[in-house]
């Protein structure tokens, strides 16, 4: 496994440039969080604040904010890639050590599911997440199975750090608990024991270990505003979503069809290993069993059917096109569902192949983001020149009409580094670590989906532009005219008015300094 670890951080360092969509977003707020908290920059301090520590989502916060301290930001995001990818494969190598330490060949499947599609979407503390839920899943089986303060005190670390992680992942995690009691209570009721849970010591330390994270779930939802839309999904798209993997992995619309490919080799590897063990049985004579459930296939199997029921119930996101719910809880149905297949078969003889079509997988999945990070480089190098132009404090307004969508937020890394307002994160969101202040909490959002990528919400325009804009970052420039026809600025003349070019980057990146500022 440690040799393997190289092979999946290569893509991250051997690109200059490994642009995840949200991941300089969360750079950009926790650079203006060390600034609020220690900080004197007076442009932080005058639109944001720091939000409310019971909220989720901060649990790459505190880290990246140090990290913007010492690293430049580039080097921030590959640090915290990376160590997203080595806690991933860790902690499902410990969840599959508890729930099967007999067959520790099984924890390379971790590498099959560590390049998803929340990775390249950037979703930083929604990624960590799935690292403290594997972690806390261990965790409890860890006291299941030794009921000691140690275990106990580490399930409530697991926790905590899950709720500050993800409310999505804490709420998943939740679908185990209630999947594990149910198929514990129900093992011990036919077995004419005592139900495990009902022990006192055992019930007071679950309470314990779990009371600070439910207490905290309870305060964010009183605190909670409700939004203002929801979007769900028919049937017949969730279904068709499931069939393609939508979690997995989204990087490019060539994919769409690469990920189809994606069941058929490990579904026909099966075929081939179950009928490989079929034949070498009829061959040896002996009748051993090569499949054989147990009591964590159960758990899991039931714990899948929680979560499909939850996909088909649960809305996908709110009507802004934020949260992306659906395909969230695919990636856990399918990394769960695979994970009770292997479990269930006790043969090396068909685990083997099967992990061996599946790492194949893994590989060729990793090679081809590899492949696909090199048509980000030169549009991310261009954008980082522009730095070089540019002086501390101020706004600065990008607008992005270019198909390299993974660079939507690539301007906060320019913001961050030169301390500048950016309007192009998400500081109105109150789940954030950082939000708007004054009259700033309570607007509209400065993002919005138009023709099948982010731009600017230009509904803001003239309020922005009141606020002293500084610079204009503009990637393919030439298709602004277009772009911007419907809108209530005209903005190529803004620009050729009231603004100058002062850096040309390549083909396809301009900066703009407005006159006087």
């Amino acid at each position: 496994m440690l040799l393997l670890l190289p092979v999946y951080l290569f893509p991250i360092w051997y690109h200059d440039y490994f642009p995840t969509l949200d991941t300089p977003a969360h750079i950009y707020n926790a650079n203006v969080l060390w600034n609020i908290w220690f900080g004197d920059h007076q442009i932080y301090n005058h639109y944001f604040e720091s939000n409310h520590w019971h909220n989720p989502n901060w649990i790459s916060q505190p880290l990246l904010a140090i990290l913007t301290q010492v690293f430049n930001t580039i080097i921030c995001e590959k640090i915290i890639l990376s160590l997203y990818i080595v806690g991933f494969v860790l902690a499902f190598r410990s969840m599959m050590l508890q729930m099967n330490p007999i067959t520790p060949l099984l924890s390379l499947l971790g590498f099959v599911f560590v390049y998803n599609n929340t990775f390249m979407m950037g979703f930083l503390n929604y990624n960590f997440g799935i690292v403290f839920l594997f972690l806390s899943i261990a965790s409890l089986l860890r006291f299941y199975t030794k009921q000691k303060t140690a275990n106990a005190f580490w399930l409530f670390f697991c926790l905590t750090a899950l709720f500050y992680s993800h409310l999505v992942m804490f709420c998943v995690f939740g679908l185990f608990v209630v999947a594990f009691f149910i198929t514990t209570m129900m093992r011990d009721y036919l077995n004419h024991e005592k139900i495990w849970f009902c022990n006192t010591r055992t019930f007071m330390s679950l309470l314990l270990s779990s009371a600070i994270p439910i207490a905290l779930l309870i305060v964010y939802f009183i605190n909670s505003k409700g939004d203002e839309g929801i979007l769900f999904f028919t049937p017949a798209k969730i279904i068709e979503d499931i069939l393609r993997q939508a979690g997995s992995l989204s990087i490019s619309t060539n994919e769409k069809v690469y990920l189809r490919w994606n069941w058929i080799v490990p579904l026909l590897g099966l075929c081939i290993a179950i009928s490989a063990t079929v034949l070498a049985k009829r061959w040896s004579g002996k009748n051993e069993s090569w499949w054989k459930p147990t009591f964590n296939e159960a758990i899991i199997l039931l714990f899948v059917l929680f979560i499909l029921v939850a996909i088909f119930i649960l809305p996908d996101s709110t009507a802004g096109g934020s949260g992306l719910l659906t395909d969230r809880l695919i990636f856990q149905v399918t990394t769960f569902f695979f994970l009770s297949v292997l479990l269930s078969f006790r043969k090396k003889l068909i685990l083997i192949p099967i992990l061996v079509v599946l790492s194949y997988v893994s590989v060729d999945r990793l090679f081809f983001i590899h492949r696909e990070m090199f048509h980000f480089q030169k549009t991310c190098s261009n954008m980082m020149q522009s730095a070089t132009k540019m002086t501390e404090g101020g706004c600065i307004a990008f607008f992005n009409f270019s198909n390299k969508w993974l660079a939507q937020h690539y301007v906060s890394h320019i913001a961050a580094q030169k301390n500048l307002m950016v309007l192009d994160n998400w500081s109105d969101k109150s789940y954030n670590s950082v939000r708007w202040k004054g009259s700033w909490i309570n607007s509209r959002e400065l993002l919005c989906w138009q023709d099948q990528q982010w731009k600017c919400n230009l509904f803001e325009s003239e309020r922005l532009l009141n606020e002293k804009i500084r610079w204009f970052l503009i990637v393919n420039d030439d298709k602004l005219e277009f772009e911007s026809a419907n809108c209530l600025i005209d903005w190529p003349t803004f620009l050729r008015d009231s603004c100058n070019v002062v850096h040309r980057s390549g083909t396809d990146v301009v900066l703009y300094k407005r006159n006087g500022m």
